[in-house]
């Protein structure tokens, strides 16, 4: 089990609540991670996105993107999905490489993949979505 706190860390703990260990980051980790079997990415309110290795909670990878994170990484073929204040930022799942950037007018509030598309909903009440 993972899960986040406003001191910056995400827990991995067991289903009887031992701790396992823990990831620091910089800013508040109020989102959930986005997991796809080995993959687990976490993002925080700094603009941090990282990769973790779930089983000792080393980083993989972690990138500064151009906002805060404040919805639940998507991970889709190979390709890490995150809402970054207004942008919607494709990473490489393996590299954390940035593979694409596509701006909106308002904050993002939640990422979704469904039907072969990505869905990102922003503050303003729009939905939006794009082919990954």
């Amino acid at each position: 089990i993972l899960v986040g706190d406003d001191a910056g860390r995400l827990h991995s703990i067991t289903p009887e609540g031992e701790p396992v260990g823990d990831y620091l980051l910089d800013g508040l980790v109020r989102a959930p991670a986005g997991i796809a079997g080995a993959v687990v990415v976490v993002g925080d309110s700094a603009g941090n996105a990282a990769r973790i290795n779930p089983s000792d909670m080393g980083e993989v990878w972690r990138v500064s993107l151009p906002g805060p994170v404040a919805a639940e990484p998507v991970i889709h073929a190979g390709v890490v999905w995150c809402g970054a204040g207004p942008n919607l930022v494709a990473l490489d799942a393996e590299t954390g490489r940035i593979r694409r950037r596509v701006a909106a007018e308002a904050e993002t509030t939640d990422v979704i993949a469904a039907f072969g598309r990505i869905y990102w909903a922003t503050a303003d009440g729009r939905v939006r979505t794009i082919s990954p």
